[in-house]
């Protein structure tokens, strides 16, 4: 058990552990992410066919700030850029797609969707569960 002698040293060991539960809970929401894509890519029929593993670059971890009153960062699949084969459609398009099983002018993802539904509410139970390793 830390003792604390003043405000501010109490201020200090809080915000120490936030910071720390913060990464924790970042680390578990990019593994979150990049489960949710593998679990995606194992899904669907046929089960062998071309995959440019595109979709599997795009976890990561955004907009991180940790300040004397604020933690936070954003965990987001990055949309930015377009696939390579096929009629290219943009990131943004295979995001739609992989997710919700159809976007327009694409024909159907060979894959399992709803992966990011799932990992959202994951998320939401990693940063609950990395918050309880610190502050139960």
């Amino acid at each position: 058990m830390r003792v604390v002698t003043n405000d501010t040293e109490l201020e200090t060991a809080i915000m120490n552990d936030i910071s720390a539960a913060m990464d924790l809970a970042e680390k578990k929401a990019l593994a979150t992410m990049h489960k949710a894509i593998s679990d995606f890519y194992a899904g669907g029929y046929p089960s062998v066919y071309e995959r440019t593993y595109q979709l599997a670059k795009t976890p990561e971890i955004t907009d991180r700030k940790r300040s004397k009153y604020t933690a936070s960062f954003l965990a987001q699949l990055n949309d930015h850029g377009w696939y390579t084969t096929g009629s290219r459609p943009s990131m943004a398009q295979v995001l739609q797609l992989t997710n919700e099983g159809s976007a327009p002018g694409l024909r159907p993802a060979v894959g399992s969707p709803g992966y990011w539904d799932w990992a959202e509410a994951q998320i939401g139970q990693d940063f609950d569960s990395a918050m309880k390793q610190y502050f139960d």
